[in-house]
């Protein structure tokens, strides 16, 4: 919390009182869930990262998109789309074996 800036900042712009962010700070205690909420999303940042300092890596935005569209298709379609998947790493896998293979002779 302490990285992120002003006490006075944080009040006026998540509408918290100035005088809980010092209790915060003055008892070392954590924020209420929607407390912390309103700060990572003022400051673009995780509750995670406010939490504990360290950031989990998540999947890019298009990513996740993809994966939602996957899983709302039929599960016959679902199946096709994995098995292609699939067959596309063994591919890829086989493709740098190879590139192994000729670097190392």
């Amino acid at each position: 919390m302490s990285q992120l800036g002003e006490l006075k900042e944080y009040a006026i712009a998540c509408g918290i009182q100035a005088s809980t962010i010092s209790t915060w700070k003055a008892r070392n205690s954590i924020p209420k869930a929607l407390e912390l909420y309103k700060i990572a999303k003022y400051k673009n940042v995780s509750i995670e990262w406010l939490l504990t300092g360290e950031e989990r890596e998540l999947p890019p935005r298009e990513v996740m998109e993809l994966a939602r569209r996957i899983l709302a298709l039929p599960p016959e379609y679902r199946d096709m789309v994995e098995r292609q998947i699939e067959g596309f790493e063994g591919l890829c896998l086989r493709s740098q074996g190879e590139e192994t293979e000729s670097g190392s002779a």
